[in-house]
């Protein structure tokens, strides 16, 4: 069992170099394992099984911490440093994207780790949430290149069958050439090959529909126009945008007006000028991300099956399409970890309390006490104990459901409906204590009110008791005088009896 050691205050474990996946993770891959912690050198294990499980985003959160390179900079003020954490958890597969429809007036469709369906049987992790963007957009990219790979080598099919039909039948209305049509975004092209584009109507879009300002390119702080522009977890506590800083270490927040610094397309805006929340949930809480458009129903799918295979197939499922093949079926493997739980995984803090499976006597006494303080500490994220600047929050008349409450709790609903909400079990419990209480009062007041009106102590009744009763006073033993046999008379001075026969 691997043990984690908890260093500023976030647990990591060891990278080990994933097997698959795409090349252009490895330098990521590196620059994790230089901040990661070995203790001990055994195989890794999980304490879950890979493949029944899924990955859904659940929080972020600011939170100050005492940084040496901060303290010893002349030319700042402070001695902090602001680290923004990500928290995810592994959910049961079957049920993460079941949706809460408790609420049907309510706007957001609340799923995934915050969703009726990861409340039990989960683990929970913690990770820097540039380290999170950072992976997630390398696992999205590669969804992207693999359509994108996939569309070039089908397209270029579809145009020699047009072409080839064109010298048959010598009857073409115009000179087409390949890559007029395949970065063509109006459909005009399509139109020319029949609308046999298939699964791949989008690629121009989506392959060839790069934003003036990549959003990745700042996931990690970066500087732009005279500022610092980094990931900042908003005022709700769950939702990431862009944010300005002040510093390069993007340690002290100046807002989310990040227009005034990169160029952004209106659509990413909100009324405000501000960055829209929801500008970045491709990157970090979404299934198919750009490639939502393949998978129909599944648009508000949060979580990503953590089954090896679940996206491996995808350039084969493509090629059975696009042949016409609606028997294929994807191969299952053998139910190993993929590539991204296994990076995410590998790279967090872990706390496993909340797995059904979970045992106590599994693990190292040491490894225990180092759960205890992650999953502590995990659950104090949670719970908002930090505000957007990453302050400890030390409000206390908070009114769930108000709005003198926290962002981050009113929009969690189901937390704050737990909190808020008395079970029938709770109300039998609350009755019961209060019938017990009642009682005990009755008797204690009986019991007092028998001692006061007794002229001497209380003991107990039984004998064997009573040499111990620290109350009861000695009791002194009546002694019964006993006829020795031994008489006495008196005599007179002259020989005469004293007493008259």
């Amino acid at each position: 069992m691997l043990a984690y050691s908890v260093s500023a205050l976030l647990l990591v474990g060891s990278i080990a170099t994933a097997e698959g996946g795409h090349g252009r993770s490895a330098a990521l891959q590196k620059k994790i394992i230089s901040k990661a912690t070995l203790v001990g050198k055994r195989q890794l294990t999980y304490e879950f099984e890979p493949s029944q499980y899924a990955l859904s985003y659940h929080r972020c959160a600011a939170i100050q911490q005492y940084d040496d390179d901060v303290a010893a900079n002349e030319d700042t003020s402070t001695v902090f440093a602001t680290k923004n954490f990500a928290i995810f958890r592994f959910c049961p597969a079957s049920t993460c994207d079941a949706q809460d429809d408790d609420d049907s007036s309510e706007e957001e469709v609340v799923s995934g780790a915050r969703g009726s369906g990861c409340q039990s049987n989960y683990g929970e992790y913690m990770i820097e949430l540039e380290d999170y963007l950072s992976i997630m957009a390398e696992y999205q990219d590669g969804l992207v290149d693999d359509f994108c790979t996939y569309c070039e080598n089908y397209m270029y099919k579809v145009y020699q069958n047009y072409v080839s039909k064109c010298m048959n039948n010598g009857n073409c209305r115009r000179d087409l050439k390949y890559d007029d049509f395949k970065n063509n975004k109006t459909g005009e092209m399509q139109r020319e090959l029949g609308m046999n584009f298939g699964a791949c109507t989008n690629y121009a879009t989506t392959c060839n529909g790069a934003l003036d300002v990549d959003f990745k390119d700042y996931f990690e702080c970066k500087q732009a126009n005279g500022a610092w522009v980094g990931p900042h977890c908003s005022e709700d506590g769950y939702s990431v945008t862009l944010g300005v800083f002040s510093d390069e270490g993007c340690n002290v927040f100046l807002g989310g007006n990040v227009a005034n610094y990169i160029d952004i397309d209106e659509d990413y805006l909100d009324e405000t000028g501000i960055m829209a929340q929801d500008a970045l949930t491709d990157w970090y809480n979404s299934r198919h991300g750009e490639l939502s458009f393949l998978f129909e129903g599944e648009d508000e799918n949060v979580c990503i099956p953590c089954k090896e295979e679940a996206y491996d197939s995808l350039y084969a499922e493509l090629t059975a399409y696009a042949n016409g093949d609606s028997t294929y079926i994807a191969d299952t493997g053998d139910g190993e970890m993929g590539t991204l739980c296994t990076t995410l995984y590998e790279s967090s803090a872990h706390c496993h309390k909340n797995f059904a499976n979970f045992d106590r006597d599994n693990i190292s006494e040491r490894a225990w006490r180092q759960m205890q303080l992650s999953c502590s500490y995990i659950d104090s994220v949670i719970l908002g104990n930090y505000d957007e600047m990453g302050y400890v929050n030390l409000q206390k008349n908070w009114i769930y459901n108000s709005e003198n409450a926290p962002q981050w709790l009113r929009t969690t609903e189901p937390l704050a409906n737990s909190v808020a909400r008395v079970s029938p079990l709770q109300y039998v419990l609350l009755i019961c204590s209060i019938l017990a209480f009642v009682g005990l009062a009755a008797w204690s007041k009986s019991l007092h009110s028998s001692l006061v009106k007794r002229e001497e102590p209380w003991s107990p009744r039984r004998s064997w008791g009573q040499q111990w009763s620290i109350f009861r006073g000695v009791d002194h033993p009546t002694i019964n005088n006993i006829d020795s046999g031994i008489g006495v008379t008196r005599v007179r001075s002259d020989g005469t009896s004293y007493y008259m026969s």
